[in-house]
């Protein structure tokens, strides 16, 4: 089985993700931190113990 990992954080709504997290009363700075997390985020898969292209 093979998943586009790229494309599935791509099509995701975010925004969305993130208004559901406020609706629960995650705190303001709660939320910054995952929105910073979402801005930023890198992936790097490991292989058979071996680093991959970081995307």
């Amino acid at each position: 089985m093979k998943i586009d990992i790229r494309k599935v954080f791509d099509t995701l709504d975010w925004s969305f993700i993130l208004r559901v997290l406020q609706a629960f009363g995650f705190c303001t700075v709660f939320m910054d931190w995952i929105n910073n997390i979402l801005s930023f985020a890198r992936l790097l898969i490991l292989t058979n113990e071996a680093p991959e292209e970081v995307w």
